[in-house]
């Protein structure tokens, strides 16, 4: 859509601003969808590290839980000598 206004100087100044308005404006859109884009990589890594403090949880309380078996039947074994 084209503007057209009857002052050449504010015509002259109209056309030279859009230009740059629409230019800012897309780049602005592509700034959008890269935050976005980065935003979600974020979120994929915050789901990934939980995943993976939930597992080194479920392995650290499995170890201590072998532990403790391992101390009791040490300390049966060496009851019984």
């Amino acid at each position: 859509m084209s503007v057209k206004f009857t002052d050449p100087q504010l015509q002259l100044l109209h056309d030279s601003i859009v230009p740059r308005l629409n230019s800012i404006e897309s780049r602005l859109e592509s700034v959008e969808h890269n935050i976005t884009v980065m935003n979600n990589s974020i979120n994929r890594l915050k789901e990934d590290l939980d995943s993976r403090s939930e597992l080194y949880d479920d392995f650290m309380n499995n170890t201590r839980r072998r532990l403790h078996n391992l101390e009791r039947k040490t300390d049966i074994a060496t009851d019984n000598e």
